[in-house]
């Protein structure tokens, strides 16, 4: 994966993250998102995984955006049609 397109990616789901996050759970913000990319960006390097960083990133943002539904639905499991409902997902760009 070339860096500068990791980088676009980061730059992409941040901007993505400030305009649509709730605010109001300040334990699923974008400093949030930062510290589980972070956290797995440096496992994947310190124990030589090889992991697809991009797929680590995009597990990260994932992260951050459902764990709050699913909290705040009261469900134990997410239906993944369920996620994209309001269309927010979709309008990453990808």
């Amino acid at each position: 994966m070339a860096d500068n397109n990791l980088k676009f990616w980061e730059n992409r789901f941040t901007e993505y993250l400030q305009q649509h996050l709730n605010h109001k759970d300040s334990a699923h913000d974008l400093g949030h998102f930062r510290r589980v990319w972070k956290n797995a960006y440096h496992i994947n390097a310190h124990e030589h995984a090889g992991a697809d960083e991009l797929i680590l990133l995009t597990a990260a943002l994932l992260f951050t955006i459902l764990l709050p539904f699913q909290k705040s639905s009261g469900k134990k499991y997410i239906i993944p049609a369920k996620c994209g409902e309001d269309g927010d997902i979709a309008r990453i760009g990808v």
